[in-house]
Order: structure tokens, then sequence, then C-alpha cells
């Protein structure tokens, strides 16, 4: 499992975890840990792509 998915994993988790409970100072909770995963994951991809760009820009370009 690669780290986005881990960290959507872990939101999700947290979610359905809210779900499940009726304490709202816990569902609040558990709804800012599963916002503060979600920004690991979109930081993440973004890391990804950052890395995949600069690979692209890495590569030697072939002349003809």
């Amino acid at each position: 499992m690669n780290r986005l998915d881990y960290y959507r994993q872990h939101a999700l988790e947290c979610l359905r975890l809210a779900n499940d409970t009726h304490e709202s100072g816990t569902k609040a909770a558990l709804i800012d840990m599963a916002q503060a995963w979600i920004k690991l994951a979109e930081q993440a991809q973004r890391n990804r792509q950052l890395a995949t760009n600069q690979d692209a820009l890495e590569r030697p370009v072939p002349i003809a």
C-alpha cells in the first residue's frame, strides 16, 4: 500500500468512526482527524506529481 492509499484509508476510518458515535466532541475530533489525513493524502499526491515531473525533466532527450 502506498502512502496516498494509507492516508486515505485512515481518513475513511475516522469518518466511519465519527458516523458511528453519538458524542458530539468525539465526532468533531474524528472529523478533524479525517481532515488531517486528507491533507496528508493531498500533499502526498502533489509530491508524487512533482517527482514524476522531475523525472521527466531529468530524462535525456534523444537526438534524431
